[in-house]
């Protein structure tokens, strides 16, 4: 083995790395208890970021003509230090699985010919929640001809992915099963979605090669927990031929749903393993289905008409017929541009209406954002003749025919009128201060349009870590969108994170 003396710094990130995905696996998911049984539908409200402080290392060297990149940190803010020192020695052993210089065999044999040029060991943390912690450690070599004239310093590559996810409350291991609920048939839902993605590019997919194929990926199965998704890594459909042609690699997405245990299953709420009792900030699970598109592009007297939305197939029916009645333009709008055009006859002019219907499910809420803009911009005077922008947002919640108002996700006794105001009024003055900051004057009198919030939302949608309001601050002013954080809002004030 080569040795050398490594630059090392360290980067105190007292970030709490929230929902970066990571892998992880260790073999075979263990047996659940009758009395830990967890099952489908798994209701999960939202998760929980780990308030973990991250030490992160970082090395660079030469060793004999090869560039030594090497990443890798430390966790820090568990109550108890036997199981946080656990998994800081198990992500050291996995930083120094391949030290330095080291050159696997195999990475030599397949760029036969080639010289080493660079070789990278970086463990990156990317699931952080709910007491997990899911973590990708990356082995690369790359490799290129430098004798040559000129030198061609890649030319190929040799790559290791392993995987590590962790239970924070007792440092062991877990596996792909427990990421599921109990009842879950999840070989199955990995081969529905792996033959889905092989299909999309046109792969003829034989069904025994896939069973193989999956039977295999399961003895050892690495998966990365990314964002409100579990990813399969390492996943590849064999070769049916026999041919020197790779297996192709299927990643495979699940997005969290009621299938899933893996928030539920290493968390309560009603126990804190963290140091301080600090709690880390809460995110609403996002879901995504199949998406839908609508598109109609047409010419209405000179007015370039774009209409687009955006939609789930599973979305229930009226949320569905709030979506497809937008699939019209504003008539009073399109007159109006009608009319000024008159006035530019003899111009030459872009004209323009687009009209975009956005929509998202989180948690047990759709939301229906649109977006439409108009504008008529005269080319030969290089003028803009009209100008109009605004966005309007609604919010179904699951089962309720009509959009809920803003006091519908507070809890009764929460004092509304004056969270809202408070929030509200914070987040303006910090908009105005921003303005000043930049060499701009104020543009509104914050404690006038703060006055009253809560009866000045006229729309608003539910997002992971925010709710987005459409607010009429002044009612002779058109209205905007403002951003008010849950963390701003107090937790306990919201329904929305009642766990269940």
């Amino acid at each position: 083995m080569k040795t050398s003396k490594h630059a090392v710094y360290w980067a105190i990130l007292s970030c709490m790395v929230f929902l970066c995905g990571c892998a992880a696996e260790s073999g075979q998911a263990g047996q659940t208890s009758q009395a830990n049984q967890i099952n489908a539908p798994v209701d999960v409200r939202y998760l929980v970021e780990n308030p973990l402080v991250f030490s992160e290392v970082v090395e660079n060297d030469q060793i004999e003509g090869i560039a030594f990149i090497g990443m890798h940190f430390q966790i820090d803010g568990l109550l108890d230090k036997a199981v946080e020192s656990k998994v800081n020695e198990h992500l050291k052993g996995r930083y120094a699985k391949n030290q330095p210089g080291e050159i696997p065999d195999v990475a030599q044999e397949k760029n036969a010919g080639l010289e080493c040029t660079t070789q990278t060991v970086a463990l990156e943390c990317c699931g952080n929640y709910n007491n997990i912690l899911s973590v990708r450690a990356i082995y690369r070599w790359m490799f290129g001809r430098l004798s040559s004239s000129p030198p061609l310093e890649y030319a190929g590559n040799y790559e290791i992915t392993e995987t590590y996810n962790v239970d924070l409350g007792t440092g062991e291991e877990f596996g792909l099963g427990e990421v599921f609920a109990d009842n879950v048939d999840y070989r199955n839902l990995i081969a529905g979605s792996a033959e889905d993605c092989l299909l999309r590019f046109d792969v003829v997919v034989q069904k025994d090669v896939l069973a193989e194929s999956l039977a295999k990926y399961l003895k050892e199965p690495q998966f990365l927990l990314r964002g409100h998704a579990l990813q399969t890594v390492g996943l590849r459909y064999l070769d049916p031929l026999p041919t020197d042609r790779p297996d192709i690699e299927v990643c495979v997405d699940l997005n969290l749903d009621g299938d899933f245990a893996v928030a539920k299953r290493f968390y309560d709420p009603s126990v804190n393993i963290y140091v301080g009792g600090i709690e880390g900030e809460r995110s609403l699970i996002t879901y995504v289905g199949e998406i839908k598109w609508l598109d109609n592009n047409y010419t209405d007297e000179g007015i370039n008409v774009s209409l687009r939305a955006k939609y789930q197939e599973d979305f229930p029916e009226y949320a569905l017929r709030a979506v497809f009645a937008e699939e019209s333009e504003d008539g009073d709008l399109i007159n109006r541009m009608k009319e000024v055009l008159k006035s530019l006859s003899a111009q030459e002019t872009d004209t323009v209406y687009n009209k975009f219907v956005d929509t998202s499910r989180v948690q047990d809420f759709i939301n229906i954002r649109i977006y439409e803009s108009a504008s008529v911009y005269s080319l030969s005077t290089g003028a803009q003749r009209f100008d109009s922008s605004r966005q309007t947002l609604w919010c179904y919640r699951l089962g309720g025919e009509e959009p809920v108002q803003i006091a519908d996700v507070f809890h009764e006794s929460a004092d509304i009128d004056g969270i809202l105001e408070a929030a509200v009024n914070s987040k303006l003055e910090a908009d105005q201060q921003l303005r000043e900051e930049s060499g701009l004057s104020r543009s509104i009198d914050v404690s006038a349009h703060a006055e009253g919030a809560a009866g000045k939302i006229i729309g608003f949608c539910v997002n992971y870590n925010t709710i987005f309001a459409e607010y009429l601050g002044d009612p002779a002013l058109p209205s905007y969108v403002i951003e008010l954080k849950y963390t701003d809002l107090g937790y306990e004030n919201l329904n929305i994170f009642d766990w269940e």
